[in-house]
């Protein structure tokens, strides 16, 4: 080789360097580009699967809170503000027609007869003795007096008949109160027809000593 080729191929080799270092970095870079995105990504990964796993975890911590508090309200029920409570009189069953004696015309508890009156409207007044008995299956009984007038019947008859069954409605003449309403060892007394009494139903309903059947 003489001296002219070897001053060029000197030169081409000077030439090449940088252009070997320029696509190195370039090289470089973009694995260095491609290496972050890829941390960016698993880093976005873990914080959205940490993020669902907190949030399963909440709905699951929800989901049991219902629960207990359901079971909670299940298990202790609670009351309707100005209901009178009273302790019970007993449960002694008797043939229907044995003379029973109560402290109150509208009992909430004692002996009473072995057979219960179906629930559902009455227009003459039930004996005690079955009432009670329908109290003790969980049954809620709406005495009212009869010179309350047909429109407050009429309303009661419309919210008796909002349910299909546990609530008995019948006239009692020797009621001081317009409306008495009763559960099992639980009354409280109304001027009418008062849509309160609907709340009285749903938290005393099926509340009695037995859980028994009692459709209209």
């Amino acid at each position: 080789m003489n001296t002219g080729e070897t001053v060029a191929a000197q030169k081409r080799q000077t030439s090449k360097k940088p252009v070997d270092a320029a696509k190195a970095a370039a090289k470089k870079a973009r694995r260095e580009a491609r290496q972050a995105e890829e941390a960016a990504a698993k880093k976005a990964a873990a914080r959205k699967k940490k993020l669902r796993t907190y949030a399963m975890v909440s709905a699951t911590v929800i989901a049991a809170g219902v629960v207990l508090w359901a079971l909670w309200g299940a298990l202790f029920p609670g009351e309707v503000d100005g209901v009178e409570s009273f302790g019970s009189d007993g449960r002694e069953h008797v043939t229907l027609g044995t003379p029973v004696s109560y402290s109150s015309a509208t009992p909430t508890s004692g002996t009473h007869a072995s057979q219960s009156a179906n629930c559902g409207i009455y227009t003459e007044q039930i004996p005690l003795e079955l009432a009670v008995h329908g109290l003790e299956h969980g049954a809620i009984v709406i005495w009212y007096r009869p010179d309350v007038g047909d429109v407050v019947v009429d309303e009661l008859t419309d919210i008796v008949n909002e349910y299909d069954s546990h609530v008995i409605l019948s006239p009692n003449p020797d009621i001081v109160e317009p409306v008495v309403v009763t559960a099992w060892t639980r009354l409280k007394a109304y001027e009418g027809a008062d849509p309160e009494i609907r709340e009285f139903i749903d938290v005393y309903a099926r509340r009695g000593p037995e859980r028994v059947p009692c459709d209209f």
